[in-house]
């Protein structure tokens, strides 16, 4: 049955959030194709540096609320899904209240997934085209940049460019989930309320996310090579480097952790006491 609500929920969400990532993909490729072809030898003048940074704020901001958008998205119908009116339909299927509100938390997952790829293509697309013009510009093809690149990280001893690349972006993605399953989370708990079920998801959610950001600072600040009380040591770059690599690290496993803190709570307070508008 669970797999059977998730096809379903698929097919009720796809095309807001596959729009969204077309959206993200599309703009991207504009802006990749404006850089890659962009005159960098040529000067400009002030109205059309004016225009360029207008055009770069506005991509920005095209960007953000895209994204925005998506993960609001996400939240409302979890909300409304499970908590409202449109709650009892879907706890009224013959399947187990934990099959419920899984099925809605994979989806979300995977769709906050699907959002964070297409942010990156949006990030990525202008990046390559950017550092075509660069290449191009200097008279060196892209693969002979990506290996004084790799070069760069390996001095850093990052373990290689496609090591970083991959824990760069599991870690971040880990993190957006970690942060969708939050505001679940806090929803979850928040019908804990009988007349103030927002309110109480809204302090859940702060004091989640204050449990989370010292518990992080405290590992963070346990793991770091810096000595609070010597001011004047100085670390290597090597040894900085060495400290952010260990932070994606520490960074992606307590976002594992916390999901699964996230889903545990969720469950357990929907299957105890499911309060429904």
């Amino acid at each position: 049955m669970l797999g059977k609500l998730i096809k379903h929920d698929f097919i009720a969400t796809w095309k807001v959030i596959v729009g969204i990532t077309a959206l993200l993909v599309v703009i991207g490729s504009a802006a990749s194709c404006f850089l890659r072809f962009f005159p960098l030898d040529q000067e400009l003048n002030d109205i059309q540096q004016v225009t360029l940074i207008f055009l770069a704020m506005g991509y920005i901001v095209a960007l953000v609320a895209l994204s925005v958008i998506g993960f609001v998205y996400l939240v409302i119908h979890y909300y409304r899904n499970l908590y409202t009116t449109q709650g009892y339909l879907s706890f009224t299927l013959p399947a187990s209240i934990t099959q419920v509100v899984t099925s809605r938390m994979i989806v979300g997952i995977v769709w906050m997934f699907v959002l964070l790829l297409g942010a990156c293509a949006a990030v990525l697309l202008p990046s390559a085209g950017f550092f075509g013009a660069i290449t191009a510009e200097a008279n060196i093809t892209m693969e002979e940049f990506f290996a004084d690149l790799a070069e760069v990280i390996n001095d850093y001893q990052l373990n290689g460019l496609s090591s970083f690349l991959v824990r760069t972006v599991l870690a971040s993605a880990l993190d957006a989930i970690a942060s969708l399953m939050m505001i679940y989370f806090a929803i979850s708990v928040g019908q804990l309320w009988e007349k103030h079920k927002i309110i109480g998801s809204i302090l859940c959610y702060f004091g989640a996310a204050f449990v989370a950001g010292l518990v992080e600072t405290i590992v963070a600040v346990g793991s770091s090579p810096f000595n609070l009380f010597e001011t004047q040591a100085v670390l290597s770059d090597i040894e900085v480097a060495g400290y952010i690599n260990q932070q994606f690290i520490y960074n992606a496993l307590l976002s594992i952790v916390w999901i699964a803190v996230y889903y545990g709570i969720s469950i357990l307070v929907s299957n105890r006491k499911l309060n429904l508008d």
